[in-house]
């Protein structure tokens, strides 16, 4: 099934195949790691001809019969792992080629660590921006100069 690490990114190759058009210049999948095991945030989007359009890659894992993208992911996270408490990575971008060729990122965000530990019926997770969130679960998570309440001045 997934014995090895290009196991891992054929699969994830192979199911982003599975969810776009035939036509296309470039694929990308954005991943935000909140629970492995348990909840994962996937984005998929292509370009063809210079436009980007989005695709739901969890609607094609249930209509195909390759192993779910989220799966895939959470087996990636944990080859990664040093021991079980380790966190290698929150958020990572696999990006394919119309040749073949990939990239893969992996970034590990202090933020969105932080982030994904408030309770959600919290007061403070109430109180929270939704810029602030949304920016925080991009790639690029929050820019610097932004007011981190959530982290003591230097």
């Amino acid at each position: 099934m997934l014995d090895n690490i290009d196991e891992i990114y054929n699969a994830i190759a192979r199911n982003i195949l599975n969810a776009i058009p035939e036509e296309w210049d470039e694929a990308a999948l954005e991943i935000l790691m909140f629970t492995v095991d348990y909840s994962i945030g996937i984005n998929g989007f292509y370009t063809l001809n210079g436009e980007k359009f989005y695709f739901d890659i969890l609607r094609s894992d249930f209509e195909s019969n390759e192993v779910r993208t989220s799966i895939v992911f959470y087996e990636l996270f944990k080859r990664m792992q040093e021991n079980e408490s380790d966190v290698p990575w929150n958020k990572c971008i696999f990006e394919l080629n119309s040749d073949g060729s990939f990239k893969i990122k992996f970034k590990l965000d202090m933020d969105f660590e932080w982030y994904k530990s408030l309770d959600p019926d919290s007061d403070e997770f109430y109180a929270l921006d939704i810029s602030v969130v949304e920016a925080i679960q991009t790639w690029e998570g929050l820019p610097d100069g932004v007011a981190r309440s959530w982290k003591a001045p230097k």
